[in-house]
């Protein structure tokens, strides 16, 4: 790597790290409400400084200026025509995350109603992807409050939105936390002691959470009405309950159950039903037990559901719209039967060690949480397997693809409809984000 790299990577972490101290002083100090913090129609919107002057997508970034206000949705800021999305706002000072732009020199502009402010130095973008910490400390604990602040004991299911809220399980499946990036805040939403597998409807208006126990299916949080939670009973008799949930297209959930059944909830007649069950010879039951946690993604791509099985360290697959699951429906997708190992190439000769969280971005390439190999795998559309990022002796490391580090098993992996990739980092208890340029 060339010496400007790192010191730009030094640079970003940097301001990172004091980032995270000067946000409380910044944002919170003042009433967002105060007559100081209002907008001024009859004053101009001045823009007179950016920290840092250059950066990379998804950077957190402060303007400084006069006359913002403290109403968002009155306010926007553009890097040329590229509008960046406003996390909190004051009358001196905005916290926007950098958006993907060309590289280069971009003008940065302020608009407050009709009033525009425009900084004089151009921000400079530099074009590369990086991995940076969005939520936690690196204590081990379970400590709400600003992101880079909070603690994680180990966070092990994610699950994003389309507004930037990550929600994870964390300790075990004890807590369900909630990551906020536009108030870069981390808050425990429910305590429970059974929370696992993750997923949100097509409209990201409800959160499904595998639960478990025998009398419990799942939980249900309406993201609308503050995170209310209803329980889903487990009418079925689903053994153990459901280790984790997903959802197709059409916003049908399918619910795993730790012995390999497989249950769908349809999403117009609210019936659940058993739909069939992982065959023996792609899970070993006696072996697994009742503490197999399952991970798994629907790709629309292709209208397939995806689990892996990380005992056998395989991902198996069968197809969304299918009412009865027989065993020829399940497929290998990727990995050699209980064999582990890093192997790259065809996917069904490469190797895994314990496979967990999936994910897709909009190209249909799948991420893997390769827990057991401290790495996060990719498998691309023509089903190349590659090691995406990370190496097999872990640590903690942000930066640039090729420097980055996980620590004792990535467990999950959600992706934005922005394509940012965030992981659930649980040996170094915190929640990692991937943008990829």
């Amino acid at each position: 790597m060339k010496l400007g790299r790192q010191n730009y990577v030094r640079k970003r972490l940097k301001f990172l790290g004091i980032f995270s101290l000067l946000f409380p002083l910044l944002f919170s100090c003042k009433d967002s409400d105060s007559a100081e913090n209002q907008f001024n129609p009859n004053a101009p919107v001045e823009v007179n400084a950016i920290i840092p002057e250059t950066g990379t997508v998804a950077l957190p970034l402060v303007i400084h200026g006069k006359n913002f206000g403290a109403d968002k949705s009155k306010i926007k800021v553009y890097f040329d025509d590229v509008q960046a999305q406003i996390i909190t706002a004051k009358s001196e000072h905005l916290y926007v995350l950098n958006p993907r732009q060309t590289g280069g020199e971009h003008i940065v502009k302020v608009i407050v109603n009709d009033k525009e402010g425009v900084l004089k130095e151009k921000f400079t973008y530099i074009v590369t992807s990086s991995v940076t910490t969005v939520a936690g400390s690196g204590e081990y604990d379970v400590i709400d409050g600003n992101a880079l602040e909070a603690a994680f004991a180990s966070p092990e299911y994610i699950a994003v939105d389309d507004k930037g809220n990550i929600v994870a399980s964390d300790y075990r499946g004890n807590y369900l936390r909630l990551i906020s990036i536009e108030e870069s805040k981390v808050t425990t939403l429910f305590e429970d002691g059974s929370i696992y597998g993750l997923s949100f409807s097509p409209d990201y208006s409800t959160l499904y959470i595998g639960m478990e126990g025998s009398s419990i299916m799942s939980n249900e949080l309406d993201c609308k009405s503050s995170w209310l939670r209803s329980v889903v009973p487990n009418t079925i008799g689903m053994e153990y309950g459901s280790a984790t949930t997903v959802t197709d297209s059409k916003g049908n959930v399918y619910y795993i159950g730790y012995k390999g059944e497989i249950a769908q909830k349809n999403i117009e007649t609210e019936m659940i039903t058993m739909i069939g069950k992982i065959p023996s010879d792609l899970i070993d039951i006696e072996a697994d037990g009742s503490g197999v946690d399952y991970y798994a993604a629907y790709n629309p791509k292709d209208n397939h559901i995806y689990i892996s099985t990380r005992f056998e360290n395989v991902i198996i697959r069968f197809e969304a719209d299918i009412k009865t699951l027989e065993n020829d429906d399940f497929e290998l997708y990727a990995g050699t039967l209980n064999q582990s190992g890093i192997n790259n190439g065809p996917r069904l000769s490469a190797t895994f060690y314990e496979p967990r969280g999936m994910a897709f971005d909009s190209k249909g390439n799948m991420y893997i949480a390769d827990s057991k190999n401290n790495v996060i795998r990719m498998i691309n559309p023509e089903g190349e397997v590659s090691t995406f990022i990370g190496n097999p002796e872990g640590g903690h490391k942000d930066g640039s693809l090729e420097e980055a580090l996980f620590y004792r098993r990535p467990y999950d992996i959600t992706i934005s409809p922005e394509d940012f990739i965030y992981v659930a980092d649980a040996g170094n208890h915190r929640v990692r984000c991937i943008a990829i340029q």
